[in-house]
């Protein structure tokens, strides 16, 4: 069995060690997302705009963190896929319960067609949709920084508007993505992260 070629294994373990320090970075990020929530709005209870800042500042940092973790997840991923060939990489992230194959999967993509600092500058969270967007409308996406590559969108009247990957919200170019696979009858994963939990 693959999992017990040591190269394979190693690989496989340096991976599930990459997504248990993502999954502390998000536990992280939900703490301090929550900590700025409940925090009076400056000027009230002595709260100065300094400290809202810096504790905006040290949650764009964790986020930023996040995209670098979710980078090194895909290129490890892309190495398990070298080793075992594409069906086989994937079976095996799909049977090991340490493991979201999904995230894995899309982070792979994201890694192999950009440098860690383009992940990073964007955020995962808005690559990850590019790659799919790009890959349900045949695009090429160059070398260079992405953020100039036109991308339309769908806007809330059923319209579509042209604009620059650097002005989406990855929440724009996520609900697009989801339109198109709908529109197409590709099937949407619906996942607790496009449920609003408060």
């Amino acid at each position: 069995m693959a999992k017990e070629n040591p190269e394979i294994r190693k690989v496989l373990d340096a991976l599930v060690g990459i997504f248990m320090e993502h999954n502390l970075c998000c536990y992280e990020i939900g703490t301090l997302f929550n900590r700025i929530r409940e925090l009076p709005q400056a000027g009230h209870e002595g709260l100065s705009k300094s400290d809202r800042e810096a504790k905006t500042r040290a949650l764009n940092e964790q986020m930023s963190k996040e995209s670098s973790i979710c980078y090194r997840m895909g290129l490890k991923y892309d190495e398990l896929r070298r080793l075992l060939g594409q069906q086989e990489a994937e079976a095996l992230i799909e049977n090991d319960p340490k493991l979201s194959f999904t995230d894995v999967v899309l982070y792979g993509k994201v890694a192999e067609r950009f440098s860690e600092s383009q992940v990073v500058a964007h955020g995962i969270h808005k690559m990850v949709p590019l790659v799919e967007y790009a890959e349900l409308n045949g695009m090429t996406l160059a070398d260079a920084d992405p953020g100039a590559s036109e991308i339309s969108l769908l806007q809330n009247d059923g319209r579509w508007k042209r604009r620059k990957f650097r002005d989406c919200s990855a929440d724009e170019l996520g609900q697009t993505v989801i339109a198109i696979k709908a529109q197409r009858g590709i099937l949407v994963d619906d996942t607790l992260d496009s449920f609003d939990l408060d």
